[in-house]
């Protein structure tokens, strides 16, 4: 059921992710083990959040981060805070999503978890961005691009590739991140999956300032090229400086 409700939230149908969510947790609470509730609140709070339940979202999580703690799950809890962190940047709330993805990271580093590592950096690099920290935004980024590489983690991948867009938007480089916007959105494409409400913000609003900057035929031919692109050429473009 966790599986089936996460392929859902990946192709952005959130009816069946939230009802497949909502009945693993109701067995993990039939189970009584603290650690399967407290994932399956972290993961239906997420899935909630994607869907828009943003209240909902938060109630939840902020019981599965409080389950984690108090069985000392360091894993869950590390995820649930990265969720909870999720929702924060989310709802534009930054000055509190900051020490959650940082709190997570740190949980995550200690345990070597690589490829949420790379999430809670791609956060943190998001953070960065809103608050027009560039500089900060930058390392963030750049790792995480080469941990979701390493990882193999193609929506991270996406994810990180948009980042990278949304950075050189922030610097007036409107053909790089048209690029790398065409990139992040034909990966999505081709792994089946769809924008998070906040990945989706971040694309839209970096394509508006490059189609305002650059002109449409221009983005347009700029996007394309980037969708063109085979995988490890849109890494490397992106990695380069």
């Amino acid at each position: 059921l966790t599986a089936a409700a996460s392929i859902a939230l990946l192709q952005g149908d959130y009816g069946a992710s939230v009802r497949f969510a909502e009945d693993s947790l109701r067995a993990a609470q039939e189970t009584g083990e603290e650690r399967l509730i407290a994932n399956g609140l972290s993961n239906l709070g997420a899935i909630a959040l994607a869907a828009g339940e943003h209240e909902r979202a938060r109630g939840l999580l902020e019981e599965a981060v409080s389950r984690a703690r108090r069985i000392d799950d360091t894993r869950i809890a590390a995820l649930a805070l990265n969720n909870l962190g999720d929702h924060a940047l989310t709802v534009g709330d930054y000055e509190r999503a900051e020490p959650l993805f940082n709190e997570s990271l740190a949980i995550l580093r200690a345990r070597g978890d690589t490829a949420n590592v790379a999430r809670s950096l791609f956060n943190l690099g998001a953070v960065a961005l809103e608050l027009g920290r560039l500089e900060e935004a930058e390392p963030r980024l750049r790792e995480s691009l080469e941990l979701s590489r390493h990882a193999g983690d193609k929506e991270d991948m996406c994810w990180c590739l948009l980042g990278t867009a949304a950075l050189a938007g922030a610097r007036d480089l409107s053909e790089r991140a048209a690029t790398l916007c065409g990139a992040a959105s034909a990966l999505l494409g081709q792994i089946g999956a769809a924008f998070k409400p906040f990945e989706r913000s971040l694309y839209d609003r970096t394509t508006a300032r490059a189609r305002e900057l650059m002109g449409e035929m221009a983005f347009n031919a700029a996007h394309r090229r980037g969708e063109e692109m085979s995988l490890d050429a849109a890494l490397e473009f992106a990695a380069a400086a």
